[in-house]
């Protein structure tokens, strides 16, 4: 989740609970006037609602709500969007506090996690045509991580535009470049293509990073599943888990112990307009991911047999 922000940069703080929503007395007048007062509403009605409205605060209320369940969770409009949604955007300002970063990651988790066993095997048995599936919430957002974590990509497929706040504002794809399976394969089955194990916070994005769960380390049980959703024996588990990776990763590396990693910056533009108010004006270090300082003989010897086998596998793959 922590990487997803930093690609999206949006509000990933702690959802209001249906309590605290019935409390702020939202209108519903949206959904009494532009879609009888039914108690689903499709996307394609909120886009011709948005369409055919005259009323100018409407059309950009409208707007709003299209934009998190057609973009941010990129539902297709046959699809019934969250109802609340349109409670919500009748109070503007509290519609820009919610947070659709963890809205919109929750939604594409949940695509991820498909089946997709058995729609491959579905496909082998021509019980289908074709095997696909739709993809919820902002899939380009992995296409844009992809670029931080596997740099090989960066460097064949888009332009860097500089250490940019999100994450996502830093490339620009090339022209005229085609993003054939070939070529996508020729560099993910490169031998010793390198891997960013995680997305670390520049020192200007800290504050921002530790804002996502409110000062705590965002490392959750199940991927984005809230601490709250579990017992106190997967609490001290997990934090346990939390506590071990923090230090292995040193997410946060101390300016002044001259660890952060040496190397040109480019200059970073302003945040975005949808940004936080927290986000980063500046960034003063590399994205790469540290190193362990030392590893031990063994360590050295089992790392390495397990980068022959990989490489093996590679070439097996080519040559088929």
């Amino acid at each position: 989740m922590g990487e997803f922000a930093l690609v999206m940069g949006l509000d990933f703080s702690t959802f209001p609970s249906p309590e605290e929503l019935e409390g702020r007395n939202l209108s519903d007048r949206l959904i009494k006037e532009y879609f009888n007062d039914t108690e689903k509403v499709k996307l394609s009605q909120v886009d011709h609602a948005f369409k055919t409205c005259t009323v100018v605060e409407d059309v950009y209320k409208l707007g709003l709500c299209l934009f998190v369940e057609g973009v941010l969770n990129a539902i297709e409009g046959k699809l019934h969007i969250w109802q609340d949604i349109l409670k919500i955007v009748e109070n503007v300002e509290y519609f820009f506090s919610y947070p659709w970063g963890k809205y919109s990651y929750r939604r594409l988790l949940h695509s991820c996690k498909k089946d997709m066993v058995k729609q491959n095997a579905n496909y082998d048995a021509k019980v289908q045509q074709e095997s696909k599936y739709s993809m919820y919430g902002y899939a380009p957002a992995l296409q844009y991580w992809a670029y931080e974590a596997i740099q090989q990509l960066a460097v064949e497929l888009v332009v860097s535009s500089g250490n940019m706040f999100p994450r996502m504002l830093s490339w620009l794809h090339r022209r005229n470049k085609d993003f054939t399976k070939s070529i996508i394969a020729s560099i993910l089955l490169k031998k010793n293509l390198i891997v960013l194990s995680m997305l670390k916070p520049r020192l200007a994005e800290k504050d921002y990073y530790l804002s996502l769960t409110e000062g705590d380390l965002p490392l959750y049980p199940g991927l984005g599943q809230d601490p709250s959703e579990t017992d106190e024996e997967e609490d001290a588990t997990f934090e346990k888990i939390a506590e071990i990776v923090s230090q292995a990763a040193k997410i946060f590396v101390d300016a002044a112990s001259g660890e952060e990693v040496a190397g040109p910056t480019p200059p970073i533009a302003p945040a975005s307009a949808f940004a936080p108010t927290s986000a980063p004006a500046s960034a003063s270090a590399s994205a790469s991911a540290p190193t362990p300082a030392s590893a031990s003989a063994p360590e050295l010897a089992d790392l390495i047999e397990r980068l022959d086998r990989v490489e093996g596998r590679q070439e097996t793959l080519l040559k088929n």
